[in-house]
């Protein structure tokens, strides 16, 4: 779903099997929102470049609920 991990100033997105679009992809540094971009195709690199270096819990959410969940670590 989301490569390469670790990552450094982008992700891809690879929603392949997913068909409710849009698709809002959250990362979180505990509870607190730091990055937020919307999805409207299967696959899409998100510049994550503003990020810092560190452990981020990454979330995806269509409307009818949560598509993935994860971590991933930017270098």
């Amino acid at each position: 779903m989301i490569s390469p991990n670790p990552f450094s100033d982008f992700v891809i997105v690879d929603l392949a099997t997913h068909d409710d679009f849009p698709v809002d992809f959250l990362v979180f540094v505990g509870d607190k929102e730091v990055f937020r971009n919307r999805i409207f195709t299967s696959k899409k690199i998100v510049d994550v470049s503003e990020l810092k270096a560190g452990t981020y819990r990454v979330c995806m959410q269509a409307e009818k609920g949560i598509v993935y969940e994860g971590y991933c670590s930017k270098l």
